[in-house]
């Protein structure tokens, strides 16, 4: 059954971070326009923690967690007005209060017993708990990271082949997803295609040279093989 879900009345902060970890009624909510059910969402996280019981999740196993998640989580949230998916202030709530078990788990490991020590020593650490309504904002937030990626790349035809290639290598995933292309599904494609077995410096050489391919063409009047032969020039 669908259920009303919400945003903070501000964006979260490192000092209102600290706060909410510590008291989740700390900062006021509103409602969202649209509602769902995160009931199945819930469901994939507790089942990921039983399965880590007392023990923390190395850090070779997290990224895993990322392709179990994606799949619920889109389709619990597809349905929901634009408006309300771009909208940080929703994600920082769903961070912090119903999912906020999945960020630590996924980007930590564990749940801390002293969070604000913690948050303290990573600056990276809380950008997955917040983040700013831009590229790099939403390339970062545990969730929007995931949300979008499937929202770029899913189709009915692939399903999520290409959601779960994108989400296998979280150094592929940023020199994709952290560029302006990002927003064009066929360039995201062709990147995976082209870049998923090269070095870092390679991935870095080739999506500079489609940023500046980019500087004399509309993005949208090229096909996903003419982006490859761009990727491979």
């Amino acid at each position: 059954m669908a259920q009303s879900l919400r945003r903070f009345t501000v964006p979260v902060t490192r000092p209102w971070l600290y706060r909410l970890l510590e008291n989740p009624d700390s900062m006021l909510t509103e409602p969202v326009d649209g509602q769902a059910t995160l009931k199945e969402v819930k469901r994939t996280v507790n089942r990921l923690i039983k399965k880590c019981g007392s023990e923390p999740l190395p850090a070779n196993q997290r990224s895993a967690w990322d392709r179990e998640l994606v799949k619920p989580l889109y389709e619990a949230l597809n349905r929901l007005p634009r408006r309300t998916l771009v909208d940080m202030r929703f994600w920082h709530w769903l961070c912090t209060t119903p999912l906020q078990d999945f960020v630590w788990y996924r980007w930590h490991g564990q749940i801390p017993a002293d969070p604000r020590s913690v948050l303290n020593q990573s600056q990276a650490l809380i950008g997955r708990f917040t983040g700013t309504p831009s590229l790099n904002g939403f390339s970062r937030n545990a969730l929007t990271r995931l949300y979008w990626c499937a929202a770029t790349l899913y189709t009915e035809e692939e399903g999520f082949y290409w959601v779960e290639l994108a989400l296998q290598n979280q150094d592929l995933y940023q020199a994709i997803f952290e560029r302006q292309f990002s927003l064009y599904p066929p360039a995201v494609r062709a990147c995976l295609r082209e870049l998923k077995d090269k070095s870092e410096s390679e991935r870095r050489e080739a999506t500079k040279r489609l940023n500046h391919h980019l500087t004399t063409i509309v993005l949208e009047t090229l096909t996903e093989d003419d982006i490859r032969k761009v990727l491979t020039l």
